[in-house]
């Protein structure tokens, strides 16, 4: 015997795309980054999700946290991030596409995104996530 079981879902489908093609350093250069975000974008837009596309510019942490400060208690997140990341000290950070000002690993807390710091802002409204 097979039941069907039906989903409510109330929130909002909130999506953040980040991107980086055209980092500042030649030889950290992407070449589909921009185009697979666009396309899932596109995809997601279709499926109800408002969604978000940037580049990972030197202001990546100021988006993040203003695209985090929309979301509602009920909304499903999706986070998708595109380009390089760097691990340092039992963390990791995605590295954003204007790269110029990074010299060494230490300039990651000024310049990067920590990956679980990121992740826990944008749940803050949530009490678990999956990755």
């Amino acid at each position: 015997m097979t039941t069907s079981q039906k989903y409510s879902f109330n929130g909002k489908k909130r999506a953040l795309i980040i991107v980086n093609d055209h980092y500042h350093e030649e030889h950290n250069k992407l070449s589909h980054s921009d185009e697979n975000g666009k396309k899932l974008n596109d995809v997601l837009e279709k499926i109800g999700f408002v969604s978000q596309k940037i580049t990972g510019t030197k202001q990546i942490r100021a988006d993040v946290k203003a695209f985090a400060e929309t979301i509602e208690t009920g909304d499903l997140v999706l986070f998708y991030f595109s380009g390089h990341a760097y691990p340092m000290d039992g963390e990791n950070y995605l590295i954003p596409a204007d790269d110029s000002d990074m010299k060494v690993e230490t300039d990651l807390d000024d310049y990067a995104l920590e990956v679980h710091r990121t992740l826990d802002r944008l749940t803050e409204k949530h009490p678990f996530y999956i990755i």
